[in-house]
This record gives C-alpha cells, sequence and structure tokens, in this order.
C-alpha cells in the first residue's frame, strides 16, 4: 500500500470514530443525558490532543500518527523525547498502539491512557520486560497489564522494540 492509500485508509477510520462520537453526543443530549455527552466530548477531545502531540514529531512519525488515528481506545497522555527515534521505532510504536487498542476494544474499554518515554539508548538495568528498546510504553489499564503478561511473546514478534511497564 502506497503512502496515498495507507493516508485515505486513515483517513477514513479516523471520520467514522469521529462520526460515532459525534452521533453519541447527539443521541445524550436528545435523552437529556448532557453527562455523558461531556465525557464523550472529553473523551474525544482527548485521543484528538493525542493525535496532535504525536503529530508534532514530525514526518517521520508518520506510521505512529496514522496507526493512533485509527485507534480511538487508546489516548496519549505524556511523550518525551521522541524527536531522534528511527522510523524503526515509530514503525514498533505503531505496531504496540494497535495492539493495544484491540486489546481494549475486546476487554470493552473505552479509554486506555499511555505515556510513552524515548531513551536516547536502549537501558540496560530495568524492572521492565525489555526486547532491545529506545522507548517504553505505559499503559494505565489493569485489564490491558493482565492482558499483555498473557501474549507478550506475541507482541514481542509483532513489536520487537518494546517495553512495557505495569
Amino acid at each position: 500500500m502506497d503512502w496515498t492509500e495507507a493516508s485515505l485508509e486513515t483517513f477514513r477510520y479516523h471520520r467514522h470514530d469521529v462520526q460515532n462520537a459525534l452521533q453519541l453526543i447527539r443521541g445524550y443530549i436528545q435523552l437529556n443525558r448532557p453527562n455523558q455527552a461531556i465525557e464523550v466530548v472529553d473523551g474525544l477531545s482527548s485521543w484528538l490532543h493525542s493525535l496532535t502531540l504525536i503529530s508534532n514529531l514530525g514526518p517521520e512519525a508518520s506510521p505512529w500518527v496514522n496507526a493512533a488515528a485509527q485507534c480511538p481506545h487508546v489516548v496519549l497522555t505524556e511523550l518525551s523525547g521522541g524527536r531522534s527515534a528511527s522510523l524503526a521505532d515509530y514503525e514498533a510504536l505503531a505496531d504496540s498502539w494497535r495492539w493495544f487498542d484491540g486489546a481494549a476494544t475486546e476487554q470493552a474499554i473505552r479509554s486506555a491512557k499511555a505515556s510513552v518515554h524515548f531513551f536516547e539508548e536502549s537501558p540496560t538495568n530495568t524492572d521492565a520486560f525489555t526486547v532491545d528498546s529506545r522507548f517504553m510504553i505505559r499503559v494505565q489499564s489493569d485489564e490491558l497489564t493482565d492482558r499483555f503478561f498473557q501474549h507478550q511473546d506475541n507482541i514481542c514478534e509483532a513489536a520487537q522494540h518494546f517495553i512495557f511497564l505495569a
């Protein structure tokens, strides 16, 4: 798939998710449930803000931007470093993001908050699960943490540069 096709596919996913959120907001307003409508607005706003954080890394982060735009259940809340990350790092993050979004969907988790920290070089001493990584992802969801540790071998095959802290 070339860049144009990938961009169109990402746009379609993103548009679909935004449209779903808008329909939920409309429904909650019609049912006179303003608190639920505000929750949807806040969730959508957080997700869009996380896409801004990722896209501010520059065009080389496009694999991660495309994945995050298709993964509304994982919201980036904190980002440190990343300006010197490689394309392979961003592709690994994209694979990890898709996995977490799929797991959140399976667990009926509306939104899992994630923070990402990039290292200048791979850490040598850590209590975390490590596979030759230059970044760390911390996802704030007990259900996803349990699911990750049950399937960590499969994830390592999909994303070779991965660290996870529970």
